[in-house]
């Protein structure tokens, strides 16, 4: 889902939600196949809430777990954040694999956590040196993550 300029308290309450192109497409290919979670600072949201907003964006059935930083305790880009998602799975960190579009609080710390990384680069800019695959739009994600061995 898109952060809206000129909206603030919890996303549940916005007048308008919009998500990013091809998240319905791509998580209708991964769910299934994939744990999906979603972590967030949320700052306005806890888990319940953010909950809410994916539920009015109609994507809510697609994700296994939803973390915000009340709920790791821990907020981005702290590693520990990463840390504390993979450890409520159960999983090490090398199992998992980290989507974000923010190369400093979604990319650098998830790939300081151990998790493999995947930024979704909707601008143009530099590259982050950790990111390990690179794509332009949600639609890209499925066929990226396929590719992944994560063991």
């Amino acid at each position: 889902m898109r952060d809206l300029p000129g909206h603030s308290g919890p996303m549940c309450d916005w007048s308008v939600i919009e998500l990013l192109p091809g998240a319905v497409e791509a998580l209708r290919r991964l769910t299934g196949s994939y744990t999906l979670c979603v972590a967030s600072n949320a700052l306005d949201s806890d888990a319940e809430r953010m909950g809410r907003a994916l539920r009015r964006g109609e994507i809510r059935r697609f994700f296994d777990h939803l973390w915000t930083s009340h709920e790791l305790g821990f907020r981005k880009p702290d590693p520990r954040f990463f840390g504390e998602a993979a450890r409520r799975l159960g999983l090490k960190p090398a199992s998992c694999v980290a989507v974000g579009n923010d190369p400093i609080k979604d990319i650098a710390p998830a790939a300081a956590a151990g998790m493999r990384t995947v930024w979704l680069r909707e601008e143009t800019g530099h590259r982050p040196i950790r990111a390990d695959w690179e794509i332009r739009g949600l639609i890209e994600l499925p066929e990226t993550i396929a590719g992944i061995d994560i063991g």
